[in-house]
């Protein structure tokens, strides 16, 4: 199961790299202004999502998600005495 999430990872991975080189290629072809504004900050919000999908692997290695559902159980636990109520 575990060679399926890095699998999907691998894959998302791959598709922002080109996603972030056409949006690059196509920052080039911008004159400016206004849309020449409005891509450079589309741009940087893809660059960041690309670090976001490269450093997602790495939660998997460090096994995050199982500490991230033992939190979910001992909040769903514990709601009786208000620990974790986001309210």
């Amino acid at each position: 199961m575990i060679f399926v999430s890095y699998a999907l990872s691998l894959a998302a991975i791959v598709v922002m790299i080109v996603n972030t080189y056409l949006a690059f290629k196509l920052r080039r072809a911008m004159i400016g202004g206004e849309v020449g504004d409005r891509w450079r900050l589309l741009t940087n919000l893809i660059v960041i999502f690309l670090v976001g999908y490269v450093l997602s692997p790495l939660l998997l290695v460090f096994n995050a998600t199982s500490r991230w559902s033992s939190w979910v159980q001992l909040c769903s636990r514990s709601s009786s005495l208000g620990l974790c109520s986001s309210g």
